[in-house]
């Protein structure tokens, strides 16, 4: 979820009190609060407790708190590294807003979190092929071709059960040809190429999460 596990209402709120209270995490339950399932259709979910505490987030100054009106249990649509995708969900309710603000209810047993804290590389993106098997990763590179300022890319994956980390190393970098039995010393323009390395899984990504090896964010895959 880098991203993010907390949507708001989509029209917004109807007063700056409860905008400012949400952003700042000044609210408080219900005083009766619905009980957990623990689970839904086989997911771990958290409790209504532990869905306020993660909306407490901001931790700013503010003047006034606000207070949910109920607390139900519900889906709602999160971007995800996958794209959108529609879970389980704690709907808060407040008067001020213009509808419940959602907060994911999935368990960290089910989602990846390592990289709960990290923004999604975007520096990098990938793409599997029908069998979901064969990892392709854009980045940005040096130019293809044979001569000066070229360069090959190799693309190495390491396979865990929850993600796959994934690097790039360049394998061939073109010289320029000798002047008078020395090499000269090429200057490249500085700009960068959009430039593919595919490497094949030994079995399919699946809901794994795939991200850099050397920063730990997130890819966005296209599935």
């Amino acid at each position: 979820m880098p991203w993010g596990v907390i949507v708001e209402p989509d029209g917004g709120y109807i007063d700056d009190i409860s905008k400012e209270a949400v952003a700042n995490g000044a609210i408080e339950g219900p005083a009766v609060m619905p009980i957990s399932p623990g689970t839904v259709d086989g997911t771990p979910i958290i409790t209504p407790d532990e869905a306020l505490t993660l909306l407490r987030h901001g931790g700013g100054d503010t003047t006034e708190s606000i207070t949910a009106s109920t607390v139900e249990l519900g889906t709602a649509e999160f971007v995800t590294d996958r794209g959108p995708a529609t879970l389980p969900a704690w709907l808060f309710n407040f008067s001020g807003a213009t509808g419940p603000v959602a907060v994911l209810a999935v368990a960290a047993p089910a989602r990846f979190t390592a990289a709960d804290t990290l923004p999604p590389e975007f520096d990098m993106s990938a793409r599997l092929d029908t069998t979901g098997t064969v990892v392709t990763v854009t980045f940005t590179g040096a130019a293809p071709g044979e001569g000066p300022c070229t360069a090959d890319y190799r693309l190495t994956v390491v396979e865990h059960d929850t993600f796959v980390e994934v690097s790039t190393s360049q394998t061939r970098a073109g010289q320029s040809a000798p002047v008078g039995g020395q090499s000269s010393i090429e200057v490249c323009p500085a700009m960068g190429y959009q430039r593919d390395a595919a490497a094949t899984l030994t079995h399919p990504l699946g809901m794994r999460v795939l991200v850099n090896a050397n920063t730990g964010a997130p890819l966005v895959v296209d599935l």
